[in-house]
């Protein structure tokens, strides 16, 4: 869909554009942001209600880009907000620190 040929105001096409959406964001956030797919499924929805949000407060009047382009800042938006507050690099720190403790203590054949 382009900005030309999407009417924001129709519900329907509204819900499709998010399915349509949906899988490419998701590819997205896990693989840019290195973060869960809980947390990416928590962050696409916040990213559909903070469009459809924009869209009923009359915030969103003109694109000037195609809406898929707009909601992906959305969510990438909300994304690197998610990553810089630390949520997701805790679990990740956790795995990482973890494996090296047991590198560490290992006994190597020989040693």
């Amino acid at each position: 869909m382009t900005k030309d040929d999407f009417n924001i105001h129709d519900s329907r096409l509204l819900s499709q554009f998010f399915e349509n959406e949906r899988c490419k964001s998701l590819a997205v956030l896990k693989n840019r942001l290195f973060i869960s797919r809980d947390d990416a499924e928590d962050i696409y929805q916040d990213a559909c209600l903070a469009l459809y949000n924009n869209i009923q407060n009359g915030k969103l009047k003109m694109l000037t880009c195609s809406l898929s382009t707009y909601f992906t800042r959305i969510y990438l938006n909300i994304g690197y907000n998610f990553v810089n507050r630390g949520k997701s690099l805790t679990s990740f720190a956790f795995e990482h620190f973890s494996l090296k403790a047991s590198y560490s203590s290992m006994v190597l054949p020989g040693s």
